[in-house]
């Protein structure tokens, strides 16, 4: 191998290198930029949370289907104010 090929292959190394710097780069900015995006989108989805009040789960029942009890039958009905 001559020098100068041998040269020539070196810097076809250094722009190699060079090219997956640059799109290692690119891609991390990507990827921060849709992270940001997410994270917007997150708060938003909090925030409307917080402003319409959403308190969870507040049902007497959940403790027993927690445990594997079933509610009893009129528990059921006057939650769906079926009357008897």
């Amino acid at each position: 191998m001559t020098p100068e090929e041998k040269e020539k292959l070196e810097e076809m190394e250094r722009e190699r290198l060079e090219a997956l710097a640059e799109a290692e780069q690119r891609r991390k900015e990507k990827h921060q930029k849709m992270e940001a995006e997410r994270e917007n989108m997150r708060q938003g989805i909090r925030d409307k949370v917080r402003h319409f009040g959403f308190k969870g789960n507040d049902d007497s029942n959940s403790d027993r289907r927690i445990n594997g009890e079933k509610p009893h039958i009129s528990e059921l009905t006057e939650s769906l104010g079926v009357v008897r």
